[in-house]
């Protein structure tokens, strides 16, 4: 199923518990209201992936329906406190997981005026959406608190 395509691009056990690997559900892909975009309960995934942590997920079920869809706003919204968390953890390396719907709004950030220091090139090159099972690089330097 392609809802568990990000459970399944990272290890099912974490064998270096000095990394953690943890779910959350900040930088789950865009909700559109398709059924595609629902989660299994936690409960379940927990079975299925015990390497990773779920603690940061309160809700074993996903609490959005069929009947919920998050507009371009609301997901930007998202994709700026997932930021946000993002800044305060403390390893200097990082990979995040997500979906392109999702990345696509998180790369948007850098047209926003809170990332003025990104270079027009950069930019540029994050606004395009991601491709099927890239990766890409990004270095982050917060040196202040995002708003």
């Amino acid at each position: 199923s392609s809802r568990q395509g990000s459970m399944q691009a990272s290890p099912s056990k974490n064998s270096d518990a000095a990394v953690p690997i943890i779910a959350l559900e900040l930088c789950r892909e865009r909700i559109t209201g398709l059924p595609c975009d629902l989660r299994r309960p936690i409960s379940t995934l927990r079975e299925e992936f015990p390497g990773i942590d779920f603690s940061m997920i309160s809700d074993d079920d996903d609490p959005f329906t069929t009947d919920v869809q998050e507009d371009a706003e609301m997901c930007r919204n998202r994709a700026k406190r997932f930021l946000q968390w993002l800044c305060t953890r403390p390893e200097q390396r990082i990979a995040v997981v997500s979906h392109s719907g999702f990345l696509k709004h998180l790369f948007a950030l850098t047209e926003d005026g809170m990332h003025k220091r990104v270079a027009p090139m950069d930019a540029q090159e994050m606004r395009q959406r991601p491709l099927h099972a890239e990766m890409r690089a990004v270095l982050l330097a917060a040196h202040r608190k995002i708003d």
